[in-house]
């Protein structure tokens, strides 16, 4: 492959990919400051997916000129290299659909992202969808937004967009109404699988398998959840409330598919969240799967098949419960074996024998691993940051007071990792405000600003997300007033 430039060296049986730097930052010395740019550095090394039989890796790295391209590797070997590297979108995430690698990125941070597809040496390019271009719509058949991709389908992926096809001059032009279609990864051809409903605000669409399950239709300031049992039966309303005080979402189905999994929060009962099997043929809510003992649900872990296997939650720091025993086993022994950090299972191939493993941290912005059950072997893949020593950053401490009210408040101190006492210090408060809240992990502003002798202040007043819905309904017309006392106190 002559666009396939050798990334990985073997040092002492562990692979580590090289990953190419843009401008690469001179080291600091023991006594000197780290530099500012390795704190705002991209990613060198991100988004990695194995393919489904575990052969291969692609991921997003940085390449010399500082492009977020694409690499490939081979697990056997632990050979790789970068195989795209684009001329105008930067690539923003990228997963394997039967044999190839659909990617999508935007140009100039236009939120409208292209897709395309390829094949694993970087050849066969297909465009799937345009990034917004001046002078078009944004909203037109330009768009794809990425809905399933459709386990059972070997071709294709399931899209909200217009209809499309190619004009003569290359562009593509409208083709039919907005709604769900199916996206063929090698042709760009869609197929309509449902049209978008006037008044349909969202639909509920299994990431896995791609039914659809449900939606949720405005009507007046309401909105009223409708619920299905997939592939066709009829929508059945099973729950409204005000557009700002929705109670309940679905994240999905099971792979029986008559069993969607039930989020609630903001009620009496679940202040929190908590999550429910919901029966698709009673239309009701059956049991309780789990309630996090505190912080909120943040994510479900699903298996390649669909079953859920995890739920992360996060309250000071992130945590993960499982459900399933294999997955539960690698994250307890891989949890030992790198104490203090938080252990990721990002992805895994469809026979969970390899797995691609985050591990970090506060101090650290991640190192990729492969994981091979079957022997096993954990493989260093390499680092996010390269140029961002651990040893060297600051502890980011959960703490929580309370204000002049009562009400209890969190939020995170870093200190300087020199030593000194004392520090001025700088409050730094998240945006939002709210639902949006800070969390435990590596913040390149707040280490770069410890690194020059600043405490950090971060606080998570009220109004923030992640400690129940009163908490937040506390900020309620308090900008300005009791959200401000919060930082003052």
């Amino acid at each position: 492959m002559s666009r396939l430039r050798r990334l990985a060296s073997i040092w002492l049986g562990l692979a580590l990919v090289q990953v190419a730097r843009a401008a690469p930052t001179p080291a600091a010395g023991k006594n000197e400051p780290v530099p500012i740019q390795a704190f705002f550095a991209t990613a060198a090394l991100a988004n990695v997916r194995v393919s489904d039989d575990g052969r291969q890796l692609a991921f997003v790295v940085r390449n010399e000129k500082g492009r977020r391209s694409i690499a490939v590797w081979e697990v056997a070997t632990q050979k790789g290299g970068i195989v795209f590297v684009p001329n105008d979108d930067d690539v923003d995430f990228l997963f394997w659909k039967s044999g190839r690698v659909v990617f999508g990125g935007d140009a100039g941070g236009n939120e409208s992202q292209a897709l395309r597809s390829m094949a694993p040496d970087g050849t066969d390019l297909r465009d799937l969808s345009e990034s917004y271009k001046e002078g078009r719509p944004l909203e037109g058949p330009v768009v794809a937004h990425l809905q399933s991709r459709l386990r059972d389908d070997p071709n294709a992926v399931l899209i909200a967009g217009y209809g499309a096809r190619r004009h003569s001059s290359g562009d593509w032009e409208a083709g039919g109404a907005f709604g769900l279609y199916r996206l063929d990864v090698k042709t760009g051809q869609r197929f309509l699988v449902e049209p978008w409903k006037d008044r349909a605000l969202r639909y509920f669409v299994d990431p896995v398998s791609g039914a659809i399950y449900g939606r949720v239709m405005q009507s007046g300031e309401e909105s009223v959840f409708e619920m299905r049992l997939p592939p066709d039966g009829p929508f059945r309303e099973v729950g409204r409330a005000k557009a700002t005080e929705e109670k309940m979402d679905f994240l999905g189905l099971l792979p029986d598919g008559k069993t969607a999994l039930m989020e609630i929060k903001g009620t009496d009962e679940h202040d929190r969240t908590a999550l429910y099997a919901f029966d698709l043929v009673k239309m009701e809510r059956g049991s309780l799967i789990y309630e996090p003992p505190a912080g909120e649900i943040t994510a479900l872990k699903r298996a390649p098949g669909g079953q859920l296997v995890g739920i992360d939650y996060e309250a000071e720091k992130p945590s993960h419960h499982w459900t399933e025993g294999s997955f539960a086993r690698v994250h307890a022994s891989l949890s030992k074996t790198f104490p203090g950090t938080d252990v990721v299972l990002v992805h895994a191939s469809s026979d969970l024998k390899v797995h691609v493993i985050l591990v970090r941290s506060d101090r650290d912005p991640g190192t990729y691993y492969v994981f091979d059950a079957a022997k096993p072997q954990l493989v260093k893949l390499g680092r996010v940051l390269p140029d961002i020593d651990p040893a060297r950053m600051a502890d980011r401490q959960p703490i929580s007071y309370a204000a002049r009210d009562g009400l209890v408040i969190h939020g995170y101190l870093t200190l300087p990792p020199s030593g000194q006492r004392p520090a001025p210090l700088i409050v730094a408060p998240h945006g939002g405000p709210f639902g949006i809240r800070d969390h435990w992990e590596y913040d390149a502003e707040t280490q770069f600003l410890a690194s020059r002798g600043y405490a950090v202040l971060q606080v998570n007043y009220r109004g923030s997300g992640g400690y129940g819905e009163k908490f937040k309904l506390a900020g309620k017309r308090e900008w300005g007033r009791k959200m401000q006392d919060d930082l003052t106190d």
